[in-house]
């Protein structure tokens, strides 16, 4: 009978250590699967840097620097004139008082002339 208790002590302690080596393993595990995650984030930085980095390298030319000088403050070079043309008058608001019909206005509009 004493030999049987220290055979259950035995065991009970084998799955103890068993069970606590396999927290340790889902751990493991679980921490690869952030690696993973962490490595794609990673990536996707690099990518975003490459792309502002080339951004960097478009904005940072004379000709870039010319462009919007040009196109968004009005400048222009010595010797060029800039010409602001005026905008259209607003279409002329149509007299809401007429009460024809309105194949009769088309017909005016369009046959009348």
């Amino acid at each position: 009978m004493k030999n049987w208790f220290w055979q259950w002590i035995i065991v009970g302690l084998g799955l103890v250590i068993a069970a606590r080596q396999g927290m340790n393993v889902w751990r493991l595990w679980r921490s690869g699967e952030q690696v993973r995650l962490a490595q794609t984030q990673v990536s996707q930085a690099e990518d975003k840097n490459r792309s502002l980095k080339a951004r960097l390298a478009e904005v940072d030319t004379p000709e870039f620097i010319e462009r919007e000088a040009r196109e968004k403050l009005g400048y222009s070079k010595e010797g060029e004139t800039i010409l602001i043309l005026p905008s259209p008058p607003p279409a002329a608001a149509e007299d809401l008082s007429d009460s024809r019909p309105n194949w009769q206005k088309w017909w005016d509009l369009y046959i009348r002339i």
